[in-house]
């Protein structure tokens, strides 16, 4: 099973967490979700004057309604300061993974906490990010490759809607005689005045002024075309992790990872078949050249002779040929298109083949100065925001900067220059011009 972790104070739990949650649980598809109110944090001191047992009924309020929640009392249970560790080890269990949710504040601390190396060995950290300071992207960048460096584990992210409220700014809102309707679930906002939460001495009421909030969007009433589900790709994840290098296979789930980002924002409908092309695109990629010939004379691929020179985009061929057989499930013609030409790109792209190229450039386990700078153009720019026809714009002009990259790292190397990739950036461009004549 993927069980997620989300532990905090939660004084108290508000409409960030609920969706930071929901997020969580869609992004990483989590069977189950702890959300594990802190005992004694050793991180921050504890603020306000709710109980534990208010911080955990508060909790259990929020989430009551989001399937697939638990409101555990773990930490509260346990003597002396809760540390994250500890929680994980009495969690773990090998046939499960862990997957640990944090702000970007906690992440970029990480590396202090008690026993890091133990808590990257069980656990797949998650970080989420509220905020919206740019001038903290070169430090997550540079964090995240660190951990990936010193722990061998990708640090993954999920993205949320801009809801950037904290525990801090409700309670002093409550003190200041504010209302929070707009910032808590409605049954702990009726909790927290039942209780007189968070109030200064004498205060009474509440009085009715409101705080506007952006709408979150419904992404359960997508549903997916793939005919296969959750458990297929859990059973093609774990078949994979034994046939591939570790890196390799931290590789590929990063890029399911990102494929089901990119999914999120431009075809949520596509999202199972994008995950299954990101888990088997790279299924050939660690075969020598003379084996990657072999398939192709077994499959009948014409190899020319830039062909020849260009070994490294033998796989998206030999992959895409070796689905059908090896992975019939899996088998279908979206999958076998985008994993085909997700190395060179080609003409006439589809929207599913662009998703799987760009994911598997910008995925957070990629450290090269191209490919950060990518990432962080693409997401900076916030596209999940946009109108559909100014995210197919940006969609386009992130894939002009990849072919750009390309061709001029390729020209660097005096390499030869894939024909489909020439007409995949040629295309986009003029998309480009005829876009800014409208």
């Amino acid at each position: 099973m993927r069980i997620g972790i989300y532990g905090g104070t939660f004084s108290p739990v508000h409409n960030g967490h609920v969706a930071a949650a929901r997020a969580f649980m869609e992004q990483m598809w989590l069977d189950i979700l702890y959300v594990i109110p802190t005992g004694i944090s050793p991180h921050k001191k504890m603020e306000g004057d709710a109980s534990d047992a208010d911080r955990l009924e508060m909790c259990r309020l929020a989430f009551s309604d989001v399937e697939g929640v638990i409101v555990s009392d773990l930490e509260m249970r346990r003597e002396g300061k809760s540390y994250t560790v500890d929680t994980l080890r009495e969690m773990y269990d090998p046939e499960n993974r862990l997957f640990l949710l944090i702000g970007t504040d906690m992440m970029l601390t990480l590396g202090q906490w008690r026993e890091p190396a133990e808590i990257f060995r069980l656990c797949y950290p998650v970080y989420v990010r509220r905020e919206a300071d740019p001038a903290l992207d070169e430090q997550i960048v540079a964090r995240i490759a660190e951990y990936y460096e010193t722990y061998g584990r990708v640090v993954r992210r999920i993205t949320t809607p801009p809801i950037e409220v904290s525990s801090s700014e409700i309670r002093a809102a409550i003190s200041e005689g504010r209302t929070v309707a707009d910032l808590v679930p409605p049954a702990v906002e009726t909790y927290i005045r039942d209780k007189g939460l968070y109030r200064r001495a004498g205060d009474v009421a509440i009085p009715a002024v409101t705080m506007d909030l952006p709408a979150q969007s419904d992404a359960q009433t997508v549903i997916d075309k793939a005919p296969w589900g959750e458990s297929d790709l859990r059973d093609l994840r774990e078949s994979l992790r034994d046939k591939m290098s570790e890196k390799r296979y931290l590789h590929t789930v990063a890029v399911e990872d990102m494929a089901a980002r990119l999914c999120a924002v431009y075809c949520p409908e596509e999202t199972n078949f994008l995950r299954a092309a990101a888990l088997l695109h790279d299924i050939t990629k660690e075969l020598d050249a003379e084996a990657q010939l072999a398939i192709c004379r077994d499959h009948n691929i014409a190899i020319c002779d830039d062909d020849r020179m260009a070994p490294k985009t033998f796989h998206a061929r030999t992959a895409a040929a070796l689905i059908p057989e090896q992975y019939s499930t899996f088998g279908h013609e979206t999958v076998v298109s985008a994993v085909r030409y997700h190395t060179t790109g080609r003409g006439g792209m589809t929207l599913t083949e662009k998703l799987l190229y760009l994911a598997d450039y910008i995925d957070e386990s990629r450290k090269f100065p191209d490919c950060v700078r990518l990432r962080d153009f693409f997401w900076n720019a916030s596209p999940e925001r946009m109108s559909e026809e100014d995210r197919l714009a940006h969609l386009r002009r992130t894939l002009m900067m990849s072919f750009e990259m390309t061709v001029r790292a390729l020209l660097c190397e005096d390499a030869v220059i894939s024909i489909d990739t020439m007409e995949a950036r040629n295309e986009l461009c003029r998309e480009e011009k005829a876009a800014n004549v409208k």
